[in-house]
């Protein structure tokens, strides 16, 4: 299950800036979890992977229609990626991890849609979409060799 789910991407678009501020501002409570739990200790986030979802292209022919959805779901992808590194960086003050910490993006185009038949654009909204999914390790505790 994913850590989050931004969705409500107007059609076609592809960058987080075209979102609702409340979509928008999932990605950077996200970035703040994300540096939060560099701090903490415990189970830092190692790893982000984005996964970026199309609704159906109605408007493309049927030959364009996988490609263009491949397209653009990996547009969002990216950019979703882009932006949620460059808050961890700001909001990390550039620590290393904030530098060295893999992120990948991918696209499905319209492959696992939320809503199969999306009959109207609130539907279709829930398709377009982007989830971002969190690796965390786990460290092992902290022990003191006394001799």
């Amino acid at each position: 299950m994913a850590d989050a789910v931004i969705d409500g991407y107007p059609e076609y678009a592809t960058e987080p800036r075209e979102l609702e501020a409340q979509q928008r501002s999932a990605l950077f409570r996200l970035a703040q979890a994300i540096v939060d739990s560099h701090s903490t200790g415990r189970r830092p986030v190692q790893a982000i992977v984005v996964i970026g979802h199309a609704d159906k292209a109605l408007r493309k022919a049927p030959n364009e229609r996988a490609a263009f959805e491949l397209k653009i779901s990996g547009d969002r992808a990216e950019s979703a990626r882009k932006l949620l590194l460059s808050e961890v960086r700001r909001l990390a003050f550039e620590a290393h991890y904030s530098k060295v910490m893999l992120c990948v993006a991918t696209g499905l185009g319209n492959l696992r849609p939320v809503i199969a038949n999306a009959a109207n654009e609130a539907q279709m909204r829930k398709n377009r979409r982007v989830e971002v999914f969190l690796l965390e390790r786990q460290l092992p505790p902290v022990r003191c060799a006394v001799r």
